[in-house]
């Protein structure tokens, strides 16, 4: 258009013909420019967004995204504040959002969906992206923002408030993998963020950095409610292998607030800080997570199903590995073959050597051990329960079943009912007071 009010114009002069020679010059790289940022991308208030939080900005949105090819950029200028009442669909396209609002205030789930079900949303960036209710919303079961089907991608200061499920990611019959997930705030969410599949789909090898997830100090009285969710599919997958670093788990210090419930294998929790939301939940079936370090984390406030199996929380108020099976135990400890060091040892506060156990079993200690039923000494069948040095109260005769050689001690014996010796028999007779 500027080239053509250009050839219009009439310029006299050989000065002339130098200025508008120039001027056409600068015309055709204005113009190379505005084609190539077509190219690239679109500016939503070119379809007639507005961003003021009061104009509905669902058809300005929508018209935008539909002139878009995949890989292309939409562009939210920041600040604005974009109120829709549709599901926004962002697929295969990069979205920069930064210091913006998207407020929703329609009923269909989810609010925001990032790839679609049929194929994978593959090396996107998203940024920027936070989407909330005007009030809490936990009646209607909506997600905030959905992330489905995406590899190889990258979301920067994400959030979500007032939803049934703030951020999820979902495997639908295909893959969510190996994502990043940047989180910024993520509040007052039923369940803030959640990994799950169906379909035969999976949520695995994601990574998810930071982010503060907090509710509300009104206690809430809606049942059960989460931060961090690792769901079991509806078709027995379970999701595993996604990592946590430093998240900032907040003000769940209600009857029924989780930090974490996990029903995956193989994840992490890195230095997460548990302020008021500490408790931590490990369903059936969930086997060898970590949870490790961070401000709050405590030992005590971790509740597991049966069937969970070997999880490992780390902190400063004390360890546990929890569960394991006759056939997997819950903690093996193995030097490489020819190794003959100890493969266990405690060290006190001075850097003294208090307990120690090497390759063949030999304990050594500088303490004083204690144990409440006795000791038992191994035997061909392998029990390890019929011989060795019993103790209880009263005399061990009809009572207490061992074999020939066992000892038994009676705290409650005088003179010649103190010790007692098995001199015959594999029953609970034959003992004899010493």
């Amino acid at each position: 258009m500027v080239l053509q009010r250009i050839n219009s114009t009439n310029f006299e002069g050989e000065n002339g013909k130098s200025i508008i020679k120039e001027i056409r010059f600068l015309a055709k790289q204005a113009e190379a420019i505005e084609t190539e940022l077509g190219d690239r991308g679109v500016n939503v208030k070119q379809f007639g967004a507005i961003g003021d939080g009061i104009t509905n900005d669902t058809k300005a949105i929508k018209k935008a995204l539909a002139s878009l090819r995949k890989g292309q950029l939409i562009i939210f200028p920041t600040g604005g504040k974009y109120l829709f009442n549709e599901t926004l669909i962002f697929d295969g396209i990069n979205v920069m959002a930064v210091g913006c609002e998207f407020i929703y205030n329609g009923n269909v789930s989810p609010a925001i969906q990032i790839g679609n079900k049929t194929e994978y949303n593959n090396r996107v960036k998203v940024e920027g992206l936070f989407v909330r209710k005007f009030t809490r919303d936990w009646a209607n079961n909506i997600i905030g923002i959905l992330f489905i089907n995406n590899m190889e991608s990258s979301f920067y200061d994400i959030g979500a408030e007032n939803f049934y499920r703030g951020i999820v990611f979902k495997g639908n019959g295909k893959g969510t993998s190996y994502n990043r997930l940047f989180p910024s705030r993520v509040y007052n969410n039923r369940y803030s963020l959640v990994f799950t599949s169906d379909d035969r789909g999976w949520a695995n090898e994601n990574t998810v950095i930071g982010g503060r997830f907090s509710w509300s100090s009104i206690p809430f009285k809606d049942g059960e409610y989460a931060h961090l969710v690792i769901e079991k599919a509806s078709d027995g997958y379970v999701q595993n292998n996604i990592k946590f670093y430093g998240c900032s788990l907040e003000d769940g210090g209600f009857a029924n607030g989780f930090a974490i419930i996990c029903a995956g294998n193989y994840n992490s929790f890195h230095d997460c800080r548990f302020e008021g939301a500490e408790k931590i939940k490990f369903l059936q079936y969930s086997k060898l997570n970590i949870v490790s370090s961070g401000y709050g984390l405590d030992v005590s406030k971790v509740e597991e199903e049966l069937g969970a199996n070997s999880n490992t929380i780390i902190s400063g108020s004390g360890s546990q590995i929890r569960g394991g099976t006759a056939k997997n135990p819950t903690l093996t400890i193995s030097n490489d073959t020819g190794n003959t060091s100890k493969v266990f040892s405690v060290i006190n506060p001075m850097g003294t050597e208090t307990v120690n156990i090497n390759n063949s079993g030999d304990i050594t200690s500088r303490g004083v051990a204690y144990y409440e039923k006795g000791f038992r000494f191994f035997t061909s069948d392998g029990t390890c329960n019929d011989r060795g040095i019993f103790q209880g109260a009263g005399s061990p005769e009809g009572v207490v079943t061992a074999r020939t050689g066992s000892i038994y001690l009676n705290r409650s014996g005088g003179a010649g009912t103190t010790m007692y010796v098995k001199e015959k028999g594999t029953t609970n007779t034959g003992w004899v007071a010493k």
